[in-house]
């Protein structure tokens, strides 16, 4: 306590010298004038110094308070999900938080496209913020559309802070449409040096041909986009070769051209999701995948389609869907030399009385480097060609009493093998992750 109070006293002794000495400058430097009203005096210098204590208040509860001392993403993932009004109160609570409510995304509430009246609340909302990231999605432009003007303006005037822009194209052909088609051009081919997220499509391959032709994408100037989704259609442009994973959904509209260019023709690009709601019908033509990719995600009756793409190259294959491969295509996706092998079965559902089985399976021949496919027994797992496994070292089967009468390959290399009768939840969530991860483009 003793130290306490001498603490105290001289923490005191040196605010009064400072006060005087402050004192002591002003009667140096000022008109006698200055000290009549000693009054007006004494309240000048207590403004200043609440002014001051106040100020120190704050920085004192930024460095010690919980709230201030919140990681910035688990701020913005606090912040993400708030509407545009609560976000504003957010800006209002102080100069930190209204500093990182500006860094995070905020996600505008509109349908397919922006009235007049919505552009200018939007406006001022995000003016209020200081322009945080922002993300547009599922915007619609249509050249014909009553909309379209607010729409693509709005679109335009942003694009130098949009983070995540999902567009549909519905690009017509006729001289009324000419003035929206170079509106429209002018906004895509503005530099966007936030953008990360891009989601695109188009309505018609004419619309795509005719608008690529004009377009020059967003002036070759994006190099913070990272993943881009493309419908129908795939292709690459300078602004696109920062990309690191992409997502590719095929339909009628897919051309070989399309094929080659999601394979080849982006320089960065290391995850690549493949997908189509039917089969797109096999595709002769070969394939050769960058060298610079190391993940892809598949639908298995794509794989069957595109049975003519190289995969030796590909460090890990991702197989996705019930569709049951034939053998020669499956033996074609195993490692020519497989070290481990991970199988978990699993019961899929009960049909008239009998229940169908589906097995996850992984074989890796590196680290770094796997195989994940499903597979429906029996006989698929007897099936499996014998040379791959002639060094396989590991043996890991789960839930092994679903695989009765099943035969596994020839192992005589195997030194260490696992088994256990049902699956953990650690086991389950691992054996979900094999056969439908995450798409690289839903990444962050």
């Amino acid at each position: 306590m003793a130290r306490e109070a001498s603490l105290s006293a001289s923490r005191l002794s040196s605010l009064e010298a400072v006060v005087s000495a402050a004192c002591d400058d002003i009667y140096a430097s000022s008109a006698e004038s200055h000290f009549e009203d000693t009054g007006g005096l004494f309240n000048l210098i207590r403004t200043v110094v609440d002014t001051q204590v106040a100020a120190w208040i704050r920085r004192r509860n930024a460095l010690h308070s919980p709230v201030y001392r919140l990681p910035s993403k688990a701020f913005r993932a606090v912040l993400y999900p708030l509407g545009n009004v609560d976000r504003l109160a957010v800006a209002r609570v102080c100069k930190q938080w209204k500093n990182w409510s500006a860094l995070c995304s905020v996600l505008l509430p509109f349908r397919d496209y922006i009235t007049d009246a919505d552009s200018r609340r939007f406006n001022a909302e995000l003016a209020a913020m200081r322009h945080p990231p922002l993300e547009l999605k599922r915007l619609s432009l249509e050249l014909s559309e009553e909309y379209f003007p607010s729409t693509v303006n709005f679109t335009l005037e942003h694009m130098w802070h949009i983070e995540t822009l999902d567009v549909a194209l519905l690009v017509e052909s006729g001289s009324r449409t000419n003035d929206q088609l170079a509106t429209l051009t002018r906004c895509l081919s503005t530099p966007a040096s936030r953008l990360r997220n891009l989601k695109i499509g188009f309505e018609s391959l004419e619309g795509l041909e005719r608008f690529q032709d004009r377009c020059d994408w967003f002036g070759g100037h994006a190099p913070n986009l990272r993943r881009c989704q493309f419908f129908g259609s795939a292709f690459y442009r300078t602004s696109f070769s920062s990309l690191r994973t992409a997502s590719f959904w095929m339909d009628e509209r897919t051309r070989t051209a399309d094929i080659h260019a999601i394979l080849n023709q982006f320089p960065c690009l290391e995850g690549l999701c493949l997908e189509s709601e039917d089969s797109i019908g096999l595709s002769p033509a070969p394939f050769i995948a960058s060298s610079r990719l190391k993940h892809l995600w598949i639908d298995s009756h794509l794989a069957e389609d595109l049975r003519n793409i190289d995969f030796s190259g590909i460090a890990h294959i991702f197989l996705r869907g019930e569709y049951v491969l034939p053998m020669p295509t499956l033996q074609r996706l195993m490692p020519n030399c497989v070290l481990a092998l991970e199988v978990y079965p699993e019961k899929l559902r009960v049909t008239y009385g009998r229940s169908e089985i589906a097995v996850r399976v992984r074989a890796s021949c590196t680290q770094r480097s796997s195989r994940p496919f499903s597979m429906e027994p029996p006989p698929a797992l007897n099936q499996l060609p014998h040379a791959p496994f002639a060094h396989t070292t590991t043996l890991s089967v789960h839930n092994f009493l679903l695989l009765e009468g099943v035969l596994l390959p020839d192992m005589p290399a195997l030194a260490s093998l696992t088994i256990s009768s049902r699956c953990s939840s650690y086991q389950q969530s691992r054996s979900t992750s094999l056969v439908d991860p995450i798409s690289p483009i839903y990444g962050n």
